[in-house]
């Protein structure tokens, strides 16, 4: 028995060599505790500053918005109005809104927009507007007439074309 405790490979010496393993294990165990301490006052930092990372890029885009939406404030979009090759659509659109909706706008520019579809699809006018008031008067006198045709029973339109306000889509995403 007493070989069997302090001879070389004895219990005596599985005995320190555990307390030897306990003692590394433990000072490992409180400098990882230490390192995750740290690690989780940093993970905090860094959350907070994504927090405000976030909320500045949410308030910049909504500040985009904003500025597109008042850019586009004088525009209108033209749809269905057939293509020709070299025409002039200021005074093309012009003529066609003083003749059916019985109005006298100006353009600061207008042009269809995108390349040319495939087939005889017309592509989509943007036109700007010299006035404000004048958008508001193209609306209102679209609206009546399609009240008047509605009344006349008439299943299309008279007009060869219609006008909606341009605006950015995530304008028209937050009214729906």
């Amino acid at each position: 028995m007493q070989k069997d405790l302090w001879n070389e490979d004895g219990v005596d010496d599985i005995i320190r060599y555990i307390a030897q393993q306990h003692e590394d294990n433990q000072s490992e165990i409180e400098t990882l505790n230490l390192e995750n301490i740290t690690l989780r006052k940093e993970l905090q930092l860094l959350k907070s500053i994504v927090v405000n990372l976030d909320r500045k890029v949410t308030q910049q885009a909504s500040e985009i918005v904003d500025l597109r939406g008042r850019s586009m404030r004088d525009n209108i979009l033209i749809h269905n109005l057939a293509e020709e090759d070299n025409e002039d659509l200021n005074a093309k659109v012009r003529q066609l809104i003083s003749d059916h909706l019985k109005l006298d706008v100006s353009f600061i520019r207008i042009h269809r927009n995108g390349p040319r579809m495939p087939g005889n699809k017309p592509r989509t006018i943007t036109g700007k507007l010299c006035e404000f008031k004048d958008k508001d008067q193209i609306f209102t006198s679209q609206r009546a007439l399609r009240e008047m045709d509605k009344k006349e029973n008439k299943e299309k339109s008279t007009l060869p074309f219609y006008i909606t306000p341009q605006t950015p889509v995530q304008i028209n995403e937050s009214r729906r």
